[in-house]
């Protein structure tokens, strides 16, 4: 703004001279870009036709890296790195890095099930793994006898029943 009343004041002050206009210069917001712990998320699309495919969370956990990719934002699938940087550099996916607002209008435009920012995609994978590894545990622990064996206490009902009729029937 102050650049444009500079401008302004320079082409006012001299009437048939016009200022050389300076290169433009793309400011970096260097709080976003420079944190390396910053939540990074990409936009991942089909080649050639552009479609979309997913949203990849990228998330750093202690001294690494880690990938999480979501299609409507119901869970979360974790993306190895080498995985990642395949995609990254083969020409069947694109990979745009998008920004909070960028991820908020695109939640609105696909109709996610759940808003991606703001969500700990570690903790959401690890109970993920932990319910589907109790779901394949057995509920309760069935003592199961060989066919032809006879429990003790079924034998002893048996023959007692038959001892009473076996004596009815003898008098």
């Amino acid at each position: 703004m102050l650049e444009r009343d500079r401008w302004a004041m320079r082409a006012s002050a001299s009437p048939g001279r016009r200022p050389r206009r300076r290169a433009a210069t793309v400011v970096l917001d260097s709080d976003e870009h420079a944190d390396p712990d910053r939540r990074r998320y990409f936009l991942s699309s089909l080649q050639p036709s552009g479609d979309y495919e997913a949203v990849i969370v990228a998330i750093t956990d202690g001294s690494s890296r880690r990938y999480f990719s979501s299609r409507d934002g119901s869970h979360f699938i974790e993306v190895d790195e080498l995985s990642f940087e395949q995609r990254r550099k083969s020409g069947t996916r694109s990979l745009l890095e998008i920004g909070e607002h960028e991820l908020r209008e695109l939640e609105g435009a696909l109709i996610f099930v759940r808003p991606l920012d703001g969500r700990d995609p570690i903790a959401e994978v690890a109970a993920a793994k932990k319910a589907s590894l109790e779901a394949t545990r057995p509920l309760a622990i069935v003592p199961v006898t060989a066919p032809g064996a006879v429990d003790a206490t079924t034998d002893a009902a048996a023959g007692g029943s038959a001892d009473a009729l076996g004596s009815g029937a003898d008098a």
